[in-house]
């Protein structure tokens, strides 16, 4: 038997229990993981709000992100073995190239149950062996947010073959996602624009690398001050978390042909694009769900033989207390929200 958190309403009210379950079953090509440490991301909060888009059973046990040891291994895999420290790639189908339309069925968190829990079974090809320098708990922020930055500059943009045209990066906010973007952005000596909403978060941004940063409680047209900041010529790259009427701003800002990668819906899931606009600055509009499973492996690759980013966790909550680190997500945080589990 073993304890898992379970999601029993999906009503906005924290519905999820701490339950008593049989460890589950491997089949011949998977693995069963001794959970260390789990991070949370906004699309855990949103599935368990109910405000997701897509509708999931009761009793999954949540949480996209995870790190941990194999305890046992199908008779059919040949890349790991027992005792190897793994992390999940989260769209356990999605190897490389393009994704295809049902990628989001094979996900981890939902509809595949989550690592919010002592064990949790893995497909070989979804396990990647993490940096050797990092701790579990910084492992377990890769799968999402670093994934998620990586790909979007990185494979999609491909902003480090237009450093010589001197790229800038509009980031938005604190989580997870932006300070890997931040992070990423420094170490190959792109410039970065931060917006935050406070002067303490703003200090912290500089110490970190941050070339300028906004306080868009102060400035509430950031947009303008972005313009001033590039001598009106914008940035050449957007990352998006915050969605509705953000996205109308991020191109007023952007650079021709600059590329806007819409990751997250903070604020709103629906928003009514103004296509002149775009169309006049020949905006490159990018969906960004996550990475393929070759990206998330160039990632750890690079990371470990080269420093590019420090994982920036805010608070570690014990696993009895994963609620509180859930509301904690709610509130907002700088960088990650972490649980350990071991």
């Amino acid at each position: 038997m073993m304890k898992a958190w379970r999601i029993h309403s999906f009503d906005g009210t924290y519905g999820m229990k701490m339950d008593e379950i049989s460890v589950p079953h491997i089949n011949d090509d998977q693995v069963l993981v001794k959970v260390s440490a789990v991070s949370l991301n906004y699309r855990d909060k949103a599935i368990m709000d109910g405000t997701y888009g897509i509708k999931f059973e009761k009793g999954l046990i949540p949480v996209s992100d995870t790190c941990g040891i194999i305890e046992k291994v199908g008779k059919n895999v040949k890349k790991f073995k027992v005792g190897d420290r793994v992390v999940n790639h989260f769209l356990s189908h999605w190897m490389e190239g393009e994704a295809k339309s049902n990628e989001e069925q094979f996900s981890y968190g939902g509809p595949l149950n989550g690592g919010l829990a002592k064990y949790i079974i893995l497909d070989e090809n979804s396990c990647l062996i993490p940096p050797k320098h990092y701790t579990d708990e910084e492992c377990s922020t890769l799968p999402i947010a670093a994934c998620t930055a990586w790909y979007s500059l990185m494979n999609v943009g491909g902003i480090e073959s237009k450093l010589k045209s001197n790229q800038t990066v509009l980031i938005q906010g604190t989580g997870g996602v932006s300070l890997f973007a931040l992070q990423i952005s420094h170490s190959i000596g792109a410039k970065t624009i931060l917006l935050t909403s406070n002067e303490e978060k703003k200090e912290r941004l500089l110490k970190m690398g941050a070339t300028h940063v906004i306080n868009y409680k102060t400035h509430n047209e950031w947009e303008k001050e972005v313009m001033k900041l590039t001598n009106d010529q914008g940035v050449n790259h957007v990352l998006d978390v915050v969605g509705g009427d953000y996205i109308n701003r991020s191109i007023r800002c952007s650079h021709t042909h600059g590329h806007i990668y819409m990751i997250g819906f903070l604020k709103e899931s629906n928003a009514k694009i103004n296509l002149f606009d775009a169309l006049f600055k020949r905006i490159n509009l990018h969906g960004i769900g996550v990475s393929p499973k070759d990206s998330f492996q160039e990632m750890i690759n690079q990371l470990s033989t080269n420093f590019i980013f420090k994982p920036v966790i805010d608070t570690i909550y014990d696993f009895d207390d994963s609620i509180k680190a859930f509301q904690h997500l709610s509130r907002g945080s700088f960088g990650k929200i972490v649980i350990k589990l071991n």
